[in-house]
């Protein structure tokens, strides 16, 4: 550690790039043998779970660094961010988050203060579930924050069926179990035709 101390790196971002879009943090904390898998925010590969935000702040704490989280903008929900504050921020006994952070050892809270909504979610093929057309310019399409707060609608035409985790075109093929879902489900409201 004494090597990446030295190099002088005082900010890290976590989990960074288009993988931030897409990332699950609750799927990312406790024992790793629990933890699910994550999905791949530009080709949408599936991912593994082995560095999860407990893991970067003790990379963080060793460094003498900070840290900016960034929120997930295309797949959860602002109260999935609220709870992920709570979680690295909230004193324990004021937030079942803060006590969860505790029973996986780190009872102090982590003190995060530099957070991000999205990996760049102005840029037209980071739209996600909030645009259809991925050619659209930076700029052109301010409901894509509105959506994010509030929800909304997004009709998509010919949208393919994928896993969880997996939202590449071979997993559109079906192996003939019955987890297929659209490829950008959120709680939020859609409306899909096929």
């Amino acid at each position: 550690m004494a090597n990446a101390r030295s190099t002088g790196v005082s900010m890290l971002r976590y989990p960074g790039g288009t993988v931030a879009n897409t990332f699950r943090w609750k799927r990312a904390i406790g024992p790793r043998e629990d933890r699910r898998c994550q999905t791949g925010g530009g080709d949408g590969a599936p991912l593994d779970s082995t560095i999860g935000p407990d893991e970067h702040m003790a990379l963080v704490e060793q460094m003498g660094a900070e840290t900016t989280m960034v929120v997930n903008f295309a797949t959860a929900t602002p109260q999935e961010a609220a709870d992920w504050v709570s979680y690295m921020n909230a004193p324990v006994g004021t937030s079942p988050w803060a006590d969860l952070r505790a029973e996986h050892g780190h009872p102090e809270p982590y003190g995060v203060t530099w957070w991000e909504v999205g990996n760049e979610p102005d840029v037209g093929d980071q739209a996600y579930w909030m645009e259809q057309d991925a050619s659209i310019l930076p700029g052109e399409h301010p409901e894509r924050a509105h959506k994010y707060a509030h929800g909304g609608t997004t009709e998509f035409t010919d949208q393919p069926l994928t896993t969880d985790c997996d939202r590449r075109a071979d997993a559109q093929i079906s192996d003939g179990s019955p987890t297929r879902s659209a490829r950008w489900p959120t709680p939020r409201s859609h409306r899909i035709r096929g």
